[in-house]
């Protein structure tokens, strides 16, 4: 008697599913399958797509800030950097401090340092003074440029070499273990641009 029972139930369940059938559904058996599959879990298909939706939502935004620091990161890397390289005080000391002023003042967002070594340092003594023209203080035009963002850095080699010591500088004077490799990792690493006026 239950196997009976049984039988009828597998049966109109047979007929249930071929009146859902879509025609030549025998040709594509998945097509059939997904049919079903939509008809008797509709609802569940709302569900998902709904919380699909928010997914994709939290998906956008997240790429759309991705993409927006990516733009700054560009716009940094895009800023201007150069290195200065002073190794004689007395010959480019005066018109590199002019020139790195008038840098700035056409392009005042640019990323300037400094690098001084061997007679270059001269300039970052305290008290130094143009040998040329007595009336021009290098401290005033350094703390100036200091100001507005530039670095001075001195060779600490230079100061072995020739016994001065670091209380002896200007205190907007930075110092770097070796100014030729300085300078070469600025260029190299960082992209900085290579001036020696």
């Amino acid at each position: 008697m239950q196997l009976e029972k049984q039988m009828a139930q597998e049966r109109e369940q047979r007929e249930q599913l071929a009146q859902l059938k879509p025609q030549g559904w025998h040709q594509h058996p998945n097509q059939y399958a997904i049919f079903r599959y939509r008809k008797f879990c509709g609802s569940m298909l709302y569900k998902f797509s709904s919380n699909q939706e928010t997914f994709m939502r939290r998906i956008l935004q997240c790429f759309i800030a991705l993409l927006g620091s990516l733009l700054f990161c560009s716009a940094a890397l895009a800023q201007d950097k150069v290195v200065y390289h002073i190794d004689n005080a007395e010959v480019q000391a005066t018109k590199g401090l002019r020139s790195i002023r008038n840098h700035l003042d056409v392009a005042p967002d640019t990323r300037i340092v400094v690098v001084t070594l061997a007679e270059g340092v001269d300039f970052l003594l305290e008290d130094a003074k143009d040998k040329k023209n007595p009336n021009i203080d290098y401290a005033s035009l350094v703390s100036a440029l200091k100001a507005r963002g530039v670095r001075f850095e001195v060779c600490e080699i230079t100061l072995q070499n020739r016994n001065l010591k670091k209380e002896q500088f200007n205190l907007d004077a930075e110092f770097t273990p070796s100014g030729v490799v300085r300078i070469g990792q600025l260029q190299t690493r960082e992209n900085y641009g290579y001036i020696k006026p």
